[in-house]
């Protein structure tokens, strides 16, 4: 069986290259010519056509869904959530939950006892890990950084130990939630896709409601306010699940447009071309500044003090995480279809 998930070094996609072996073993060498699609935000018009799929807990978010989705090859064992359900029309009992929830099948990942944890954690998205002032103002807060780079058991194991998270990654809250780990979910740019936290947020009875982080820079700032005339803002302001709908579907709409792709390069080449570009180090000093991830504003600076300041309120908010009784019925559901696919791969 192939795996089918977004290659890259994202936490969560990162968690498909082993998670799924742990759980199946030698089971999925079995129907060679098969995908099985797992974690992440994957089900779209991308996805090979004529191939037999089985769907475990993907999502969609961006793209229009697979083009022959729904026809006698397609075995939806479940998916993220409700959201995902009604935009590829299944039934909603399908929407069980991310199947990142697995790893509470595996002994490394059990919960640790509240006496053993300690210390709050933030893990920021991929994109805004370059951006030294998160660092600088965990730094200054005492907040454990975790480099959403160093790589998926590592990063398991600091949100295990950790007593709360602060989570702009989907990721670092869904694994956070499957350790019994409190979290708080922050946005750190309009970049962050309502949509996808809504819809998985949905599927474990809770809301999606996020800080807005400051911008880390002047020129993140100005990309950031300027990302809805090129169709870049899917942080929503609404984030109820119908506005999560009604946005996804306007974008749809969009993307049938003929002229829509030329004006997003246009505008996006306009944006970039306004922003403040960076002034170029004196002769001899090194190429770095406060955004650099290794960098150490010695000063501070407005970029710090606002970060400061936003992630220690994030870190006296109350925080979220999925009641006992609801994450026993999605692991225990996620479960029986991990015996449903393994008896099907082996008949």
């Amino acid at each position: 069986m192939q795996l089918y998930y977004f290659k890259s070094k994202n936490f969560g996609d990162e968690l498909n290259m082993w998670m799924w072996d742990r759980l199946f073993g030698s089971s999925l060498e079995r129907r060679p010519d098969a995908y099985l699609s797992g974690i992440g935000t994957i089900l779209s018009d991308k996805m090979p056509l004529g191939k037999e799929w089985f769907v475990f807990g993907s999502g969609v978010g961006y793209r229009p869904k697979p083009q022959d989705f729904g026809g006698p090859k397609w075995t939806v064992l479940a998916v993220r959530g409700p959201l995902t359900a009604e935009i590829l029309d299944i039934d909603r009992k399908l929407a069980v939950t991310d199947s990142a929830i697995l790893l509470a099948a595996l002994e490394e990942c059990a919960p640790m006892p509240d006496s053993e944890r300690s210390g709050i954690a933030f893990m920021p998205h991929l994109t805004v890990n370059r951006f030294g002032v998160y660092r600088a103002a965990c730094r200054e807060l005492g907040i454990d950084y975790i480099d959403p780079h160093a790589g998926s058991v590592e990063i398991i194991q600091q949100l295990r130990r950790s007593r709360l998270v602060i989570a702009d990654a989907m990721h670092a809250a869904i694994v956070s939630d499957t350790l019994r780990v409190p979290w708080v979910p922050v946005a750190s740019s309009n970049a962050i896709s309502s949509f996808k936290w809504i819809d998985w947020a949905s599927s474990m009875d809770l809301a999606y409601q996020p800080q807005k982080l400051p911008a880390p820079s002047r020129s993140q700032q100005m990309k950031d306010s300027t990302a809805f005339l090129f169709g870049k803002k899917f942080l929503l302001s609404d984030n109820s699940p119908a506005a999560a709908i009604r946005d996804f579907r306007m974008r749809q709409s969009l993307s049938t447009n003929p002229y829509f792709d030329a004006y997003v390069r246009g505008t996006e080449a306009l944006a970039r071309s306004l922003r403040p570009k960076r002034p170029a180090p004196a002769a001899g000093k090194p190429k770095t500044s406060p955004t650099a991830p290794n960098a150490s504003p010695s000063s501070g600076g407005p970029d710090l003090t606002r970060m400061v300041a936003a992630l220690d309120a994030a870190s006296k908010r109350r925080p979220f995480l999925s009641s006992d009784a609801v994450f026993q019925s999605r692991l225990g559901a996620m479960m029986d279809k991990v015996e449903f696919l393994k008896r099907t791969l082996e008949s």
